[in-house]
């Protein structure tokens, strides 16, 4: 998997987190 994956997974990560 390319590293768009990773970076989706960490903004929706700290989304949450921030949210």
């Amino acid at each position: 998997m390319t590293g768009n994956v990773i970076r989706v997974c960490g903004q929706a990560m700290i989304d949450a987190y921030r949210k």
